[in-house]
């Protein structure tokens, strides 16, 4: 067995995975996948966020308005992922501002350690980050599409 050959059949394909690959050089489908697997993310991400404040589960007592927000990136996830429009990338990425003014306003857990803090940084630093991402490459859709 080749795993050269395996990882590329099931792990990297240059033309679904092209994570890589800057967002001004992606052909329409590596646009097409790779916005797909965002709006998935995006949308089951903030279905769970949207349903955990509904029925209280979360570290913080029930919040409508947070449970509003969440329901309307999850939507805005599903028109991502059906129209890879630009307006839909662009509601998308406030999700990562909003987490960081709610944990700026809320505070942190008393309970996180150090590393806790580190991990919870860096990831929503990787997702502002490729959230920029996903609106150069709407914005590229959209001029390939003209």
């Amino acid at each position: 067995m080749d795993f050269d050959k395996f990882l590329k059949k099931y792990v990297w394909d240059d033309n679904k995975t092209p994570y890589l690959t800057p967002a001004d050089a992606l052909t329409r489908e590596q646009i097409h996948y790779e916005a797909g697997a965002y709006a998935v993310f995006l949308t089951l991400l903030f279905s769970a966020v949207a349903l955990t404040l509904t029925i209280g589960a979360a570290a913080t007592p029930r919040s409508t308005g947070g449970a509003l927000y969440a329901f309307s990136v999850a939507c805005a996830g599903i028109v991502l992922g059906f129209t890879r429009h630009q307006y839909a990338a662009l509601y998308a990425a406030s999700a990562p501002l909003a987490t960081v003014l709610y944990l700026l306003a809320e505070g942190l857990r008393p309970s996180w350690g150090t590393i806790d803090v580190v991990f919870v940084a860096l990831f929503i630093g990787a997702w502002i980050a490729y959230s920029i991402r996903v609106l150069r490459m709407t914005r590229r859709y959209a001029a390939l599409n003209a």
